[in-house]
């Protein structure tokens, strides 16, 4: 190990699917019509009062082509801390791209968020962190740090050297 108590793992993914069937909403239907898109309009039927807009057709369709590509990664890190372990774990992604090709048009999801965007997509960078301090000598206590963590207005060395001195 280059460094002791820590694992690291990268995986690289690219997946491209061929003939790849999706499904749309209502909302998505409007948007892209809105854009310019005569399939999604074609889907509208305007057969209410004074030609009001009366059902939106929604239903599978052949999206041609669906791409995906980004990386994995996890850290775990565990090292002894006063008469503890403290251990941290690191999971996420970065999604480099999350394409789909329907009806000619190309529409990239990965980070696509906000009221400006068509699609309602998800951020490129996904991860969660989680710390723990565990406390072993005849029995153990574990619980996640998150931030400064008090105990009635305790530190974490009083409420460990009380914890110590039960055991």
């Amino acid at each position: 190990h280059w460094i002791e108590g820590l694992s690291v793992s990268l995986d690289w993914y690219s997946i491209d699917i061929k003939n790849a069937i999706y499904s749309t909403g209502s909302s998505t239907e409007l948007a892209q019509c809105n854009a310019g898109v005569a399939y999604y309009c074609s889907q509208l039927v305007f057969g209410g009062a004074n030609g009001a807009l009366s059902r939106i057709i929604v239903s599978p369709l052949n999206a041609a082509s669906q791409t995906t590509s980004g990386i994995d990664f996890q850290s775990d890190y565990t090292t002894e801390l006063f008469s503890g372990a403290l251990s941290t774990h690191l999971v996420g992604n970065y999604t480099d791209e999350e394409t789909q090709t329907a009806l000619g048009v190309k529409t990239d999801y990965a980070g696509s968020l906000g009221s400006d965007s068509l699609v309602s997509g998800f951020p490129k960078f996904r991860a969660t962190l989680s710390t723990t301090y565990t406390v072993t000598d005849k029995g153990s206590l574990s619980f996640p740090l998150v931030g400064q963590v008090t105990a009635r207005g305790q530190t974490i060395i009083s409420v460990e050297k009380q914890i110590t001195e039960r055991l």
